[in-house]
């Protein structure tokens, strides 16, 4: 029987997605022995104290959620990891069970992966991680000073990672304590599912999320204009507030510009602190891929190619992470079982695989090919945006051109003219203007949608 259980252990190791543990993690998972089930629970042995620490501390969630699937069937829903030394303790009832204690609710596994052991932290988002340790302190004080705490800062620059951190680092200090997480657009979601079945259930999904000590809401901007969601939003928030619980909150802007929320809604967002998340500059980004690379060891990368990345992604940490996977996928699917990523590796690639990235830095990017790239994603033909022609849809395509050629290109306004049939500087200049007056109201359909194509350069 013990061998079955082994084998069934071994299976669901296995199932553990590649990036939701460290390799560290996966090598002493692979190493650990099934050693028996004793009272309802399966004991699992690991080779020293330091071991059982590192499970135990970040993993022990995500584990025991894939041990749990593969062992429905025998009945077995707990699991422990123990020492050597620890197994004559199980028979006499002197070794406390450590069951995992359900107290993180709507948290996938990517967000249970988060931990401040795999944060970088420096000047881009110091002032936040000081923010989210008093707001969680048990210092009444400081905490209530930060309470709701509300962090805003572009897409992009690592808000996930830290609230994340924060909510299981919580969960694991306090076992007893609820923590809910919640993304604005899955907040809405439920709320409609709720809202099409009975003003019950709506009841019901406002008392589960109020019973929260820790609300972390991510993303907050997309349930503004969403009244009724809104409006269940405030009174969980108030709810939660009134019996001594904690709120993080999220967004891409201040409170002050969220325009479709109610004067009553900004006012408790804006009623505790308010921290911004810059971007990482260059040197930043750098320490983000070595620390990566540091819980991915079987990779080899230049200090070049370091550079190459964090020059293309640094104001974009989730993109950059995106890239880091794309390119560790090249590098298993290479034939070279010696190899070495580098800058000359990362482009062959890029080109092979047809893949458009901002991999390729600015300073590569052609003028040519960010004419292709609008025309492209407004599905228009270049000639067009290049000709005389004063239709509406093509002017406005010409403008966003012109407004990113002179800003992230730094082309001159002679320079576009050039391009664009011969086109006066001044022509060029009012286009330019065009954009950055409608860029000026952030909250504009017109403003979201360029927005939306300046991010991919």
């Amino acid at each position: 029987m013990s061998n079955n259980y082994q084998t069934l252990y071994d299976s669901a190791i296995k199932k553990i997605p590649y990036d939701l543990i460290s390799d560290q993690a996966y090598e002493i998972l692979e190493k650990a022995k099934v050693h028996k089930v004793y009272d309802g629970v399966l004991y699992i042995i690991v080779a020293s104290a330091f071991e059982k620490t590192i499970i135990n501390g970040n993993f022990i969630n995500i584990i025991s959620k894939y041990l749990s699937e593969e062992f429905k069937k025998e009945n077995i829903v707990n699991f422990q990891f123990i020492v050597e030394n620890e197994k004559v303790l199980i028979n006499s009832n002197f070794l406390v069970k450590e069951t995992v204690i359900k107290n993180r609710f709507n948290f996938s596994d990517e967000i249970m992966r988060y931990n401040f052991n795999n944060l970088v932290i420096s000047d881009f988002n110091r002032k936040a991680v000081k923010a989210i340790e008093s707001l969680l302190s048990t210092n009444y004080e400081n905490s209530s000073m930060c309470n709701p705490l509300f962090l805003f800062g572009k897409v992009g620059i690592g808000k996930t990672h830290i609230v994340a951190a924060a909510g299981n680092q919580f969960a694991n200090s306090n076992p007893n304590l609820k923590i809910y997480y919640y993304e604005g657009q899955d907040f809405f979601r439920k709320f409609c599912s709720a809202s099409a079945k009975g003003t019950s259930h709506v009841e019901e999904f406002k008392k589960e999320i109020a019973s929260a000590n820790l609300l972390i809401f991510e993303d907050i901007q997309n349930i503004q204009s969403r009244d009724s969601a809104a409006e269940l939003f405030f009174n969980i928030f108030n709810d939660i507030k009134l019996n001594g619980g904690k709120i993080i909150l999220t967004s891409d802007r201040t409170p002050n510009e969220l325009n479709g929320f109610h004067d009553r809604i900004i006012s408790r967002l804006a009623s505790g602190l308010q921290c911004k998340i810059s971007q990482p500059d260059k040197n930043e980004a750098i320490k983000i891929i070595n620390n990566w690379f540091e819980f991915k060891k079987k990779y080899q990368i230049t200090d070049e190619a370091k550079e190459y990345i964090a020059e293309g992604f640094h104001t974009d940490i989730r993109q950059m992470i995106g890239n880091l996977k794309q390119i560790c996928f090249w590098a298993d699917n290479d034939l070279n079982e010696n190899l070495v990523i580098t800058k000359d590796f990362i482009i062959e690639c890029s080109v092979e695989n047809d893949i458009p990235s901002n991999i390729i830095v600015k300073q590569q990017l052609k003028p040519e090919q960010v004419i292709e790239i609008i025309a492209k994603e407004l599905n228009l033909k270049v000639d067009l945006i290049k000709s005389t022609t004063r239709k509406n849809s093509i002017v406005w395509a010409r403008d966003i051109v012109c407004y990113v050629l002179k800003n992230k290109l730094n082309l001159t306004l002679t320079e576009i003219g050039k391009l664009l049939s011969g086109r006066e500087h001044t022509t060029i200049s009012h286009s330019v203007n065009k954009v950055e007056k409608i860029l000026a109201d952030k909250n504009s359909q017109e403003a979201l949608q360029i927005n939306l194509i300046i991010d991919k350069f």
